[in-house]
């Protein structure tokens, strides 16, 4: 959020977005002055009600809405939900798939 153009590009996997009363959504962003790619993903049964401390995929959607909210041309957005993953096991996917995205590769033509 402060700084934007440390990278290219950045993996969001499962991001704590709870942590510190949720201080990352009161952060104002800095826009980045070029173009960056942010992949959000997060598993699905992140939550407590799956026996997960925190809930994880509403952090997820709530960093992914402040990131939309910014309507930035420079920047290209994916967020996705991973299918029955845990914090556990939604990092190798995340990664992967993230990886791919940012390298234009289609995971349907794998």
């Amino acid at each position: 959020m402060t700084s934007p153009d440390l990278f290219n590009n950045y993996i969001l996997s499962s991001p704590s977005v709870w942590f510190d009363d949720f201080s990352l959504l009161a952060i104002e962003p800095i826009k980045p002055t070029k173009p960056i790619g942010v992949y959000v993903a997060v598993g699905s049964l992140e939550q407590p009600k799956y026996g997960e401390g925190q809930d994880m995929l509403n952090s997820a959607k709530l960093l992914t809405e402040k990131i939309e909210g910014q309507n930035w041309p420079n920047l290209s957005l994916k967020s996705v939900v991973i299918n029955d993953a845990t914090h556990s096991t939604s990092f190798p996917t995340s990664s992967i798939q993230g990886l791919y995205w940012f390298y234009g590769k289609n995971l349907s033509d794998l």
